[in-house]
């Protein structure tokens, strides 16, 4: 073995840490899928570039710790603002990610009130 292998360059670093926070992600949505029910919390923000993102929160009861979660799991890129597109991306992560649709109970979203107008807000086809 070498000896001077020290994994001290940051795209080293930077792949602990993406391996470690994948693990975590993968953690907190099996607990999440094992629940009996969840909802899905959203925020839009923009990163450092200004582009838009959608950060993705699920809020679930763990029956190990009889406590109720909520997890913040990722960010998704949005190519759009509107409630289609936003609906379409809070889909496409639940699918990906494996969910049961039917287990989604509620949404919730930060202070944002057009998102869950009843006839333009965002509606994931959880149903």
């Amino acid at each position: 073995m070498r000896k001077n292998i020290t994994y001290m360059s940051p795209q080293i670093q930077n792949k602990i840490v993406d391996l470690c926070g994948a693990a975590v992600k993968d953690y907190i949505i099996g607990e999440a899928k094992r629940a009996s029910a969840f909802s899905v919390l959203a925020d839009k923000t923009a990163d450092v570039s200004g582009k838009e993102q959608f950060s993705i929160g699920l809020r679930f009861f763990d029956s190990n710790r009889m406590e109720v979660q909520k997890e913040f799991v990722g960010f998704i890129q949005l190519n759009g603002l509107d409630a289609t597109t936003i609906a379409t991306a809070i889909d496409s992560f639940l699918e990906k990610e494996g969910f049961d649709p039917s287990k989604c109970v509620g949404q919730g979203y930060d202070g944002c009130s057009a998102m869950s107008e009843e006839y333009q807000g965002v509606v994931p086809h959880t149903n």
